[in-house]
């Protein structure tokens, strides 16, 4: 039997009908496409991601208040269609650059050459957490979900779905090698730093849940 719920509605805002069996679900998370925006060509930070993602917690909320709200975001791809993307646009030096200085470009969710995060930099860590944190803020979010692993990519091609191998394999992030030669180099790091995020993140969030703000944003 299923224990949580993970979707969102690319079509445009969820309908009462949906609402009424999400807030069946002892956990919802409201994923990254929710709403055309992030779903179109054009999308960019202008579709304000996050608001759309809360807007839909709001409504479970509304009719089951114990329900645990999780808001998505991506530990490694900077999509577009979030405010966060708006931030690191302006403040290029928080991506993930390779050795030659070019911004590293990675591929997902059907969206192609997305900056990826640079965890190295405390800016960059502090932005991701405050994106989490500012999220809990409104009173209808108790934690995070920060998706993505990495196995083996980037590659050249900025299309994860290509296997990283010879010359194809920039940046050397085989997970075979990785385990063999413990091969921790400069990029390797940032991008494990992710997965230890989404631990603290959803430990501290949801373990602390704070009662929802008097005031509705």
């Amino acid at each position: 039997m299923p224990v949580f719920i993970h979707t969102s509605n690319a079509s445009g805002p969820i309908n009462a009908a949906a609402l009424q069996l999400m807030a069946k679900f002892p956990m919802v998370t409201v994923e990254k496409f929710q709403g055309p925006c992030g779903n179109s060509k054009s999308a960019s930070p202008v579709c304000d991601q996050e608001k759309l993602i809360v807007a839909a917690l709001k409504g479970v909320k509304a009719l089951n208040p114990n329900v645990s709200t999780v808001f998505y975001y991506n530990s490694v791809l900077d999509f577009e269609q979030y405010r966060l993307h708006g931030i690191v646009l302006k403040h290029p030096e928080l991506m993930l650059h390779d050795s030659a200085g070019n911004v590293a470009r990675m591929s997902g969710g059907g969206k192609l050459d997305m900056d990826v995060f640079d965890f190295s930099k405390a800016a960059a860590r502090k932005l991701f957490i405050e994106e989490c944190v500012n999220a809990t803020k409104t009173g209808y979010v108790d934690g995070c979900f920060c998706d993505r692993a990495v196995d083996g990519t980037p590659t050249d091609s900025g299309d994860d779905r290509v296997p990283c191998a010879g010359a194809n394999c920039r940046f050397k992030l085989n997970l075979t090698a990785a385990q063999s030669k413990v091969l921790l180099t400069p990029v390797v790091l940032p991008l494990l730093l992710p997965p230890l995020l989404l631990v603290v993140l959803l430990t501290s969030v949801l373990i602390r849940r704070t009662p929802p703000a008097t005031s509705r944003c």
